[in-house]
């Protein structure tokens, strides 16, 4: 996308702090690791800062944490935002395709 100078905001102050280092290897939390993976991807060679703000100024993307979080069911909704794909997006088409009986997929993010 030949973005640059990308500016993240997240009230999780362990996460702004484990992302902003040099060395994502290890998370504070493994479960996150798939994650830290793909955000380290997409702003590797780019100029990119993640910081830290109050939960207060971020109450949407809180509350759908929180709810998120909170829920025992794991459905997959499909969307594509990208321009490219206009009317039908063949990544999604693939994914309706892919059986794997044990795996609930829950988000899916491309760069």
């Amino acid at each position: 996308m030949n973005i640059s100078d990308c500016h993240f905001l997240s009230d999780c102050q362990q996460l702004v702090y484990f992302l902003n280092r040099e060395d994502i290897t290890n998370p504070p939390d493994w479960r996150i690791k798939p994650f830290t993976q793909i955000f380290a991807n997409c702003v590797t060679n780019r100029q990119s800062y993640l910081h830290k703000i109050h939960r207060s100024l971020n109450s949407t993307a809180d509350s759908l944490a929180r709810q998120a979080y909170s829920s025992d069911t794991l459905q997959f909704e499909s969307h594509c935002s990208s321009v490219h794909c206009g009317t039908i997006c063949s990544v999604l088409q693939a994914l309706f395709n892919v059986d794997l009986p044990h795996v609930n997929i829950i988000v899916v993010s491309w760069c």
